[in-house]
This record gives C-alpha cells, sequence and structure tokens, in this order.
C-alpha cells in the first residue's frame, strides 16, 4: 500500500514503536500544525518557516504545545533564491534524520509549497540511494475546504523547479501537461508563457475527491479551462491518491517522443509526489512553477480530520 489514509486522530497509533525525527513546514495554513499534536514519540523536530514569514503564519504556532518547542529548531527558507531553499532544506534533513532503524524519519507536506516539495522529494531520493538503512515516510494532512473567491493573485514569476529542468531541444514541439486544481489563472500564465503546440489539461479523478464540496469545484475550473482552450486541448484524468498511479498515467501521455514536456502540476501534494516520481525517471521532463505575489493567508484552507501516510521507501524500491 502506497498511502494510508486515516483520522487524523489515529496517527501517532501508527508510529507508537519508533522514535521520531520530523521535518515541517509552518504556514498560515493551520494544518501544518495538526500532526505535532498527535505524534507522542518525537525525538526531535525541524520547523522549515519563511525567511519573511507573515503575521498569519505565526499566529499558528500558537496551536503546538510549548513543549514541543523545547525539542525543536527552525530553520529559514527562502521563497525568492530556488537555490537557496534547496541548500535549507538539505541542511534540514541532514541535521535531522538518523539512519538507524529504531527511528523513523518524517516529513510533514502539508504545507510545503509545491516547488519545495520537489526538492525535497529530489533530495530524499539521493538519501535513499545512498543509505539502505534510510526510512522516511510522508504525511499530509488533508484540507477540509479551500476559500472559494480566491486563493493566490498575480504571477510574479513562471520558473522550472530546481533538480527538474528538464532537456529540452529546440527539433522538438512544446507539450504542456496543466494538472487542473483550484487557481485557474495560474494555470492560464504557464500555459499562455510556454505557447505549446500540444495542450494536455487533466483533472483529478472524482471518485478519489477528498470531499464533494472541492471536486465539484475543481470540476468547474476543469470545465472552464477546457472550454477556453478549446479544440487545442485534449483532457485527462489523473489519481489523487497513488502516486505510483500518478507516475504510470504520465508515462501513458508522454510517449510521443516529438515533444518537449512540460508539467505543471496544481492539484494537491499526493499527485505531486507521482510526478516526481515520473519526472526523476524520466530527468528529459520539466516541471514548472507559478510564484504568486499575493495569496489568501486569512482564509486559504480548513484543515481536515485525515491525514494520509506514504512510504516512500515503497515508492523507490519498486
Amino acid at each position: 500500500m502506497t498511502n494510508q489514509k486515516l483520522p487524523l486522530s489515529k496517527l501517532n497509533e501508527c508510529f507508537q514503536n519508533k522514535k521520531i525525527n520530523l521535518v515541517a513546514r509552518s504556514s498560515f495554513e493551520a494544518r501544518w500544525a495538526l500532526s505535532l499534536g498527535e505524534l507522542k514519540n518525537l525525538e526531535s523536530i525541524t520547523i522549515l518557516e519563511s525567511d519573511n514569514i507573515s503575521q498569519e503564519a505565526l499566529e499558528t504556532y500558537s496551536l503546538i504545545d510549548e513543549f514541543f518547542f523545547e525539542k525543536s529548531k527552525k530553520m529559514k527558507l527562502s521563497k525568492s533564491d530556488p537555490q537557496k531553499t534547496y541548500r535549507q532544506i538539505k541542511t534540514s534533513f541532514e541535521n535531522t534524520f538518523v539512519f538507524d532503524s529504531t527511528y523513523l524519519n518524517v516529513v510533514d507536506i502539508s504545507s510545503f509549497r509545491r516547488e519545495e516539495l520537489f526538492m525535497a522529494l529530489l533530495l530524499l531520493k539521493e538519501l535513499f540511494e545512498a543509505n539502505a538503512s534510510f526510512d522516511c515516510r510522508l504525511i499530509y494532512v488533508e484540507a477540509d475546504n479551500m476559500d472559494e473567491d480566491w486563493l493566490s493573485r498575480n504571477t510574479a514569476e513562471i520558473r522550472t523547479v530546481l533538480g527538474y529542468s528538464g532537456d529540452p531541444m529546440q527539433s522538438k514541439k512544446t507539450c504542456v501537461i496543466s494538472m487542473v486544481g483550484h487557481e485557474l489563472n495560474r494555470v492560464k500564465d504557464i500555459i499562455d508563457v510556454y505557447d505549446p503546440s500540444k495542450l494536455m489539461i487533466g483533472r483529478g479523478m472524482q471518485s478519489e475527491s477528498i470531499n464533494t464540496v472541492l471536486s465539484r469545484r475543481n470540476e468547474i475550473f476543469y470545465r472552464e479551462l477546457s472550454s477556453y482552450y478549446g479544440n487545442q486541448c485534449s483532457k485527462f484524468e489523473f489519481s489523487l491518491l497513488d502516486p505510483v498511479k500518478v507516475r504510470d498515467q504520465l508515462s501513458e501521455l508522454c510517449k510521443d517522443d516529438g515533444y518537449n514536456y512540460v508539467i505543471a502540476p496544481f492539484n494537491n501534494k499526493i499527485s505531486c509526489i507521482g510526478v516526481s516520481l515520473f519526472a526523476l525517471e524520466n530527468p528529459g521532463v520539466q516541471v514548472c512553477y507559478s510564484v504568486m505575489s499575493e495569496y489568501n493567508r486569512s482564509t486559504y484552507s480548513t484543515p481536515g480530520n485525515h491525514v494520509h501516510i506514504l512510504d516512500l521507501n515503497v515508492f523507490w524500491k519498486g
């Protein structure tokens, strides 16, 4: 099983016999702090926080028991310099993780920015390949809802994700694969910048959606985007719960060797793991990211009551 879903209140039961080293990413989204309230065997905690942390993000620290701060250390994370961000994530792993069978290394990806998540997955893969005893889980706390009016505004920059730059060839046409989430403006901006010869627009499988409210809203965005680009695009569906299935679905989409493939992943973090698995196995594929000028820090999301546990060892051993 690549993804175990359970009530958040049952999280600690899965890790009872292990001492846990945890890396988490603070955010204005309150769900980043929820796993800290459930895990009891925490040996060490590293909290990554933005170098210009917002007041809304600072306020979420009140959700954490003061006891945990005695075991934790904070590390700043750059939002403007990807090379620096990569080094900071790498340092956080090196300073937190232990390669010993009595320990379990855990990364709470709930509030990682997607660009940071892709960097983290690249680094975790390198650790896995270099250390036979490396044992790691990802945990992802669901959002129960996302703000209906807006999540982000104004694209400041579109860039390739460090470590996922691909190998574009001038002799090939460009195909953009857009995995639609809840931010229509971000998707459109990327498509317009790349101006692809071929466009594929994907939606998460409705049968795997977290809840019907989010599924219906995603369907509206998907239809609007499909209508906007009309006959210029083809459509597909992808898994929201199984990264291995996402990897395999992308493999089917990218069989034509006549294109430079660019993936724009804007759905949940679980599907992003699948994109990473595919791109790392196919280094010619590029993954892109859009940096936004403004986020809805006040009402971006509402935390859910369920958590997903993903075993990276299963992905890479397979």
